[in-house]
Order: structure tokens, then C-alpha cells, then sequence
């Protein structure tokens, strides 16, 4: 099924899991943001999951992206348990490290204020 993310129609069944891999930076408009968050958690099963992945800082080489902060998560998602954790080296930072080395690619990846993306969790309560 191809659809508007939101508007969803005719869903065959409520899903067990929704992927989310770079969708809400990618959406300038607050108030789609808004109406796709809805239309995941009424796609959700009570017991669902959200899989999160998304980067939380601005790129600024890129004006047609926007990065997305815990507390706009929690505003998208009300009434939800979130767990989130920082992964992915920042890719400017990122890119040249691993040229010199990938243990240190690990390393400075470790460093979580380094870290450009959240990886999480996000469940109706």
C-alpha cells in the first residue's frame, strides 16, 4: 500500500510495530508532524511499538530538514512512554575519523553528545 503518511485509510489490521527512520526531520510542517504521529499511534496495536530513528540537530548544509528534540517527541507523542538513546556519530565528524581509523570511529562514537541521531522506543501507556 502506497498512502499519505497523514491520512491513512483503509488499513487491513492495527500493527504489532511502525519503523520511523528519518521521516519527522524531514517534514518542515508542524502540523503534518502532528496528524502523522496520530495516524501512527491509531495504526499501533495496544501493545505496539514504535521504532524510532531519527537525528535531533539541524544540518545545516541542508535547509529542507529540521533536527527533532526529545521534547518535541514527547509533544508528537502524548500519553506515551518514550526511551531514547543517542547513536550515530555525527556524520561530518564521523566521516573523516573512520577514514583514520575505525576503533576510533567506536570510540569517539561512544561520546554521546557526539552523537547526531536517537534511536528509541516509543509506546502508548
Amino acid at each position: 500500500m502506497c498512502q499519505d503518511a497523514s491520512n491513512l485509510q483503509n488499513l487491513p489490521h492495527r500493527f504489532d510495530l511502525i519503523l520511523q527512520a528519518t521521516v519527522f526531520t524531514s517534514i518542515l510542517s508542524s502540523e503534518v508532524k502532528i496528524q502523522i504521529a496520530n495516524q501512527m499511534l491509531s495504526a499501533l496495536d495496544g501493545s505496539g511499538l514504535i521504532v524510532w530513528y531519527d537525528f535531533l540537530m539541524d544540518n545545516p548544509a541542508n535547509a529542507d530538514v529540521r533536527g527533532i528534540k526529545r521534547q518535541e517527541i514527547e509533544q508528537l507523542f502524548p500519553n506515551c512512554e518514550i526511551h531514547l538513546n543517542r547513536v550515530t556519530l555525527a556524520p561530518p565528524i564521523g566521516r573523516p575519523v573512520a577514514r583514520v581509523s575505525h576503533k576510533l570511529y567506536g570510540l569517539a562514537s561512544a561520546m554521546k553528545p557526539l552523537c547526531s541521531h536517537y534511536l528509541g522506543i516509543v509506546r502508548k501507556k
